[in-house]
């Protein structure tokens, strides 16, 4: 019977231990997460944008929809231990002579992207960045007119008619209105 009693005081105090560091299993959220697809029609070339901001992370890894590490960066010596918030980067942007349109957006298929990290006192974080291909034909340059020579001051105007189909090459429909939860 005391040894009965002794084992359940036991099994209680790993309860109540595990209760006390849940706080540490819970994972809190990323302050802000996104990610887009840039596309450069004048340049003819395109690559992804990541932003994400959370207080204090010394570790970040981003995985694609299928769950394949993207992404992974660890703060090191004074940056790791006193943490760091905000991060943006940018892919490199090939021209789509070098990389297509299409090949592209395979390497970074729609949907969700999982943000994964870990602050200085050892919590986990964690996010979402939706990812669509839906991108909007871009704005037409009304002045000054392509070749002409103007002054620096000269004002640049655009026209940006209704957008009412995709850029060329993408096939996914566009909602300009859409904007991901982490907006």
């Amino acid at each position: 019977m005391k040894r009965g009693i002794e084992r359940m005081a036991m099994a209680l105090l790993a309860l109540v231990a595990l209760a006390g560091t849940a706080t540490h299993l819970r994972a809190a959220p990323f302050s802000q997460t996104r990610i887009i697809l840039e596309i450069n029609a004048s340049a003819g070339d395109g690559g992804i944008q990541i932003f994400l901001d959370a207080p204090d992370w010394n570790r970040l890894e981003v995985f694609d929809p299928n769950g394949q590490r993207i992404f992974d960066v660890s703060g090191a010596g004074g940056a790791g231990m006193t943490g760091l918030t905000e991060l943006f980067f940018e892919s490199a942007e090939p021209s789509f002579q070098d990389l297509p349109l299409h090949q592209l957006l395979a390497r970074f298929p729609e949907g969700q992207y999982q943000f994964e990290g870990t602050t200085v006192d050892g919590k986990r974080l964690t996010g979402r960045g939706a990812l669509r291909h839906g991108i909007p034909a871009g704005p037409r340059v009304v002045s000054p007119v392509e070749g002409s020579t103007q002054s620096p001051t000269f004002p640049l105007v655009i026209d940006w008619d209704p957008v009412l189909g995709a850029f060329p090459g993408t096939a996914s429909p566009v909602n300009v209105g859409w904007c991901p939860a982490s907006c």
